[in-house]
C-alpha cells in the first residue's frame, strides 16, 4: 500500500522557534529546542506517513538553510535523509496533509490536500495532531466489501477502506463512523 504523503512544516510546529534579532547569526537554528512531543510524534507518524520536511527559512539567512537540514540530522539522525524541502510556496508541493502554524503564509492555505492549523483549537498540540491522523486500521480480509450504510459507499479493496477511514478520522473503537458534525451515526459493515 502506498503512504500517503504528510508535510509537516519546522518553525512553531517541529521546533520551538522563539523570534529574535540573532536571527541571522550562524547557529541560531541549530539551538531551538523540538516542540514538546514532536520528535516521538513525527516518528510515530512515520510508520503510517511518507513524511516530508516543508519548511521556509529566511531569504536573507543562507545559513538557516543548511541548519534546518542539520537541525533534522541531529534529532532524527538519518531517518529523514532528503525529506526537507525548503520554499516559500508550499501550495506548489501535492501531497495529503500539511501540518502548518501560519495557515496564510507561503501558500500554505492554497495547498491542496487537507491543511492542519497547528496551535489552533483543534490541532493544539502534537497529541491532537496524532489523534486526528492516527487510528487503528480494523483488519479488513482482502475478499471483503465496505459498505457504508448512509451514503452508499463501496471499497473493492482493504487500501480503498483504509484510505477513505483515514479521510473522516473519526473512528470509534467500534469501527462506527461520525460525519464531521459528530451528531450522526454511520454504521460500517462488512461482508465475506
Amino acid at each position: 500500500m502506498n503512504k500517503q504523503i504528510l508535510y509537516i512544516d519546522m518553525d512553531g510546529v517541529t521546533v520551538d522557534y522563539t523570534a529574535s534579532e540573532l536571527k541571522n547569526e550562524p547557529g541560531f537554528f541549530l539551538q531551538m529546542p523540538p516542540i514538546k512531543d514532536a520528535i516521538s510524534s513525527i516518528k510515530k507518524l512515520s510508520k503510517l506517513f511518507d513524511i516530508y520536511f516543508l519548511s521556509t527559512a529566511p531569504w536573507s539567512n543562507p545559513n538557516a538553510w543548511k541548519e534546518k537540514r542539520l537541525w533534522i540530522e541531529k534529532h532524527f539522525g538519518d531517518q529523514f535523509n532528503k525529506r526537507l524541502i525548503l520554499t516559500h510556496n508550499k501550495q506548489l508541493n501535492k501531497g495529503d496533509f500539511l501540518i502548518d502554524d501560519r495557515p496564510h503564509a507561503n501558500g500554505a492555505n492554497q495547498f491542496e490536500g487537507d491543511l492542519l492549523h497547528f496551535g489552533s483549537n483543534e490541532f493544539k498540540d502534537w497529541n491532537a495532531v496524532v489523534n486526528y491522523l492516527c487510528f487503528e486500521p480494523i483488519e479488513i480480509p482482502e475478499a471483503t466489501m465496505v459498505y457504508w450504510s448512509k451514503k452508499y459507499k463501496r471499497f473493492k479493496n482493504k487500501e480503498k477502506a483504509i484510505a477513505f477511514f483515514r479521510k473522516t478520522r473519526k473512528q470509534t473503537p467500534y469501527a462506527n463512523l461520525y460525519n464531521n458534525s459528530g451528531l450522526q451515526l454511520y454504521e460500517v459493515e462488512y461482508y465475506v
